[in-house]
């Protein structure tokens, strides 16, 4: 039976792209097999670049807009917040900035939700725009294609979950840029109140309760960065402090594992040593957050410095 989907966005100063965001997801190409009607819910913390103007010009009955002071903006909180105000049985996340590759992308992101009622989640692929770099693209295609093989797991082996850190990583791998949730098991299991990785503490707890986790190949959006060095630190940074606090993973292990990754994931070419000292120290210090002094951590943070409205 096909399912009413709710697109979520959260958004503040999302630039001129956010617009080719939501055309393309207003010009999906519905199957009426898997989804029945859609919705819009932009929630916007803040913008002051136009996007709140832009919003009701569009003059689409499907799209709504909700305003949030940036105080209350949190990565779990907001998109709670989303799916209470709409009413879509498949929650469907977006972020600002990933944009849907093909007028396909719904479909498929849905697809597996109405195949498997036991599926509680989806997340779709991410490609780079085509003006990333080169390495930007073969790690998003890298990271991608180890999930194309089994596009739908559960928890099959407590004893080796238990005991390999990888394998638990594999299973509560999700990602919020690119979702889709049922809303039976949200109303079960919300979004926690996190700083950080809320998708995938939601995963894990969804995959310890029992259920089924699913990938979706053909699900396709635009999402990639091109950080200077310092940000990619700060990005860094902030996984491995979620990281270390949520699931108690220590993504770099001291100076000498420090040592030993950068000589291990750097090339030759200047850039490629410059920004993978900045993953491995932000890895480093990211790890060892709760012990550094308050605001240090806050500038060591990219999440930090978004939610304080800087670029």
């Amino acid at each position: 039976m096909a399912l009413s989907a709710a697109v979520i966005i959260p958004a503040r100063n999302p630039g001129p792209r956010f617009q080719e965001v939501l055309q393309a997801v207003l010009e999906q190409s519905l199957d009426p097999a898997i989804i029945s009607s859609l919705e819009v819910l932009v929630i916007d913390s803040g913008s002051t670049d136009g996007t709140l103007e832009y919003l009701p010009a569009l003059n689409d009955e499907r799209v709504r807009v909700h305003e949030i002071a940036p105080a209350e903006f949190g990565h779990g909180e907001t998109r709670n917040a989303g799916a209470e105000m709409t009413q879509g049985e498949a929650l469907v996340f977006l972020t600002h900035d990933a944009l849907p590759a093909n007028q396909q992308w719904l479909n498929a992101l849905v697809k597996p939700l109405v195949q498997n009622p036991k599926v509680a989640g989806v997340f779709g692929r991410h490609i780079a725009y085509p003006e990333a770099d080169e390495p930007t693209h073969k790690a998003l295609e890298r990271h991608f294609e180890g999930f194309k093989a089994q596009p739908e797991v559960y928890l099959e082996d407590p004893v080796l979950y238990a005991a390999e850190e990888g394998y638990r990583k594999f299973l509560h791998f999700f990602s919020n840029n690119n979702s889709a949730i049922r809303r039976s098991v949200w109303a079960q299991h919300p979004f926690a109140d996190v700083a950080f990785a809320e998708d995938q503490v939601w995963a894990k707890e969804i995959i310890e309760a029992g259920y089924v986790k699913a990938y979706a190949h053909e699900s396709v959006v635009y999402h990639s960065h091109q950080f200077s060095a310092f940000e990619r630190f700060q990005r860094s940074f902030d996984e491995a402090s979620a990281f270390r606090r949520y699931f108690d993973y220590r993504l770099c292990r001291g100076p000498r594992m420090f040592i030993k990754r950068v000589y291990q994931e750097t090339a030759a070419d200047r850039r490629t040593l410059k920004m993978n000292l900045a993953n491995v120290l932000g890895h480093w210090l990211g790890t060892y957050s709760q012990r550094l002094p308050k605001r240090l951590a806050q500038w060591c943070s990219w999440d930090k410095r978004l939610q304080r409205g800087l670029r």
